[in-house]
């Protein structure tokens, strides 16, 4: 059995701040309290480092979903220092690691399969990365923004951490005079907008590797433990829909739906409206609702074999069987021609009448497994 051998400095470290914030921060609010100033610091520097991982380390740089110009770039390099989570180079390597391998606990950095303890920071603690191989991001060594930020990682990190909330609370209270003087507002300000913010952002963003695996729904697929969680999308910028997203990876949008709660992406999309960024990557409502399809189709089948085990019922049985795999002919061939629909006029004339021909033997489909279930299956839209 190898031995486990641990980065001492980041269990210090992360066990440190995680202790003072539960202790001390509570214990200054209640002895000294917190001003409206500083906690609105604190909101903004949560959502600046919260995007800075999202938008830039997740969606920009590991998944090259969009493009974006300089200025964006080293808006949210600095950021996502600041949410002291590695430089965009390492932080990348290990995602792309994490959906390569995902689920196989030699692999994946963070294997879900390896427990909830392990894959929320447990391998952050340990050394489970001691090789130099960044073979997966030669395009990111070749970003100069990318490169610019390892090699001044640390640097920024106590600036945006240390630094930053300090002469922002100095600055607080020389407009503004603090009640309880210049010494606390920087002490205020520093535990808050700092030390609080510091540890809320490192385990919402923690939440993704652990819970996003094992809590939530299934919609689009089953190959590995990723789900989709509306809760985890409102404390992680919209990354809680994590089995869309495992799905569809080039996609720049994670709440596929325009109710569906996520910042990242409008935040994406509104810089391709300022000219910030460019070349949104996004599937086609067709496509994904063609994968909604095809996983309800076999679910649908495997619940219903099951069913069927304990029953002699040779006919229903066949009839399944045969009516599943005519639906999942006629699936395929409208998919094949919704693929082609916009370059081919044939196609085009052609999806009608495939979807017409989808939608009875689905129908038919869904007859044979309805007459197995009580409650009635429904299939999703075909869009």
């Amino acid at each position: 059995m190898t031995e486990k051998k641990y980065n001492w400095m980041n269990t210090i470290s992360l066990s440190l701040t995680f202790v003072l914030a539960c202790t001390v921060v509570p214990w200054y609010g209640m002895k000294y309290g917190f001003t409206g100033f500083e906690w609105t610091v604190f909101g903004f520097f949560m959502v600046f480092t919260g995007t800075g991982i999202t938008v830039g380390y997740h969606r920009l740089w590991s998944h090259k979903t969009y493009e974006a110009n300089a200025l964006f770039q080293s808006w949210f390099a600095f950021w996502g220092a600041v949410a002291a989570q590695n430089s965009i180079i390492a932080w990348s390597r290990d995602h792309r690691d994490h959906h390569k391998f995902v689920d196989n606990n030699d692999k994946d950095p963070y294997s879900a399969k390896k427990g909830f303890w392990f894959s929320h920071i447990l391998w952050i603690f340990q050394d489970t990365r001691t090789d130099k191989d960044y073979g997966n991001v030669k395009d990111l060594l070749a970003n100069k923004i990318c490169v610019f930020q390892e090699k001044y990682y640390m640097p920024i990190l106590v600036v945006g951490n240390f630094i930053l909330p300090v002469a922002i609370g100095y600055i607080g209270h020389v407009l503004d005079p603090h009640p309880n003087g210049m010494i606390h507002s920087m002490i205020a300000m520093f535990l808050v907008a700092g030390l609080l913010r510091f540890v809320l952002n490192h385990h919402f963003t923690f939440f993704i590797n652990s819970l996003a695996h094992i809590w939530g729904a299934q919609p689009y697929a089953k190959k590995d433990t990723s789900r989709d969680n509306f809760f985890l999308a409102l404390v992680t910028y919209g990354e809680g829909y994590h089995n869309f997203h495992h799905t569809f990876q080039s996609d720049y949008r994670n709440g596929v739906r325009a109710w569906q709660f996520d910042p990242s992406k409008w935040i994406i999309w509104t810089g391709s409206k300022l000219g910030m960024t460019s070349k949104l990557k996004r599937m086609q409502k067709w496509q994904i609702n063609h994968k909604r399809q095809e996983f309800w189709g076999v679910q649908s089948l495997e619940a219903a074999m099951e069913q069927l085990k304990t029953k002699d019922t040779p006919e229903l049985k066949s009839k399944l069987e045969t009516t599943y795999e005519e639906w999942k002919q006629a699936l395929e061939a409208w998919t094949a021609a919704r693929r082609k629909s916009k370059t081919c006029q044939d196609s085009k004339s052609q999806v009608g009448d495939l979807q017409t021909a989808l939608l009875a033997k689905r129908d038919e489909f869904c007859a044979a497994v309805n007459s197995i279930f009580v409650n009635p299956h429904s299939a999703p839209a075909l869009g």
